[in-house]
């Protein structure tokens, strides 16, 4: 599960370079804490201060994760997001407007947050681009690379779970 994660997070990284937007990438709030409340800390986000962008990949068929998308879609979406915020509202200020919880199923479903922070760095991308005539084409190929990284990772997860190697 932490390879679908991190895709997903390396993935996001190398688009947020290409669009030119400072960022690291799992760094805490707080230097004397463990607590790292974003993945990625966008480090002027929309002309502001840093900005945490948290990534969550959910599992249909995870009973056992307090996330399951079995609940139905976007519901899942919402307590995820909810459960995140009242982790980090200690560490963040104004977690409203600095904190996106990118929750994304395993089938490749966004959050609406999520949806909203890929046409925001789409637009970075575009703006800094030669050609900014095609930030839609942009954003869907974005979220189509996306989608592909995940299903990769979820390929490979089931490639190790599922293949003898005494049958090599």
């Amino acid at each position: 599960m932490i390879r679908r994660h991190n895709a997903i997070v390396s993935y996001l990284s190398k688009f947020a370079t290409v669009a030119r937007v400072p960022h690291r990438v799992e760094c805490g709030s707080d230097p004397d804490s463990r607590a790292r409340p974003g993945d990625l800390t966008l480090l002027h986000w929309k002309g502001q201060g840093p900005h945490y962008l948290d990534v969550t990949i959910t599992h249909p068929l995870s009973i056992s994760s307090p996330w399951s998308s079995i609940h139905n879609g976007m519901e899942c979406f919402d307590d995820v997001e909810k459960s995140k915020r009242q982790k980090y509202s200690g560490m963040i200020g104004n977690i409203e407007q600095n904190y996106t919880v990118f929750a994304m199923s395993t089938f490749g479903r966004l959050s609406e947050a999520a949806e909203t922070f890929v046409s925001d760095l789409v637009a970075c991308y575009s703006t800094t681009a030669s050609s900014p005539e095609g930030k839609e084409d942009n954003r869907e190929m974005f979220k189509q690379q996306l989608q592909l990284k995940l299903q990769r990772e979820v390929a490979r997860m089931l490639l190790v779970a599922f293949v003898d190697d005494e049958m090599w």
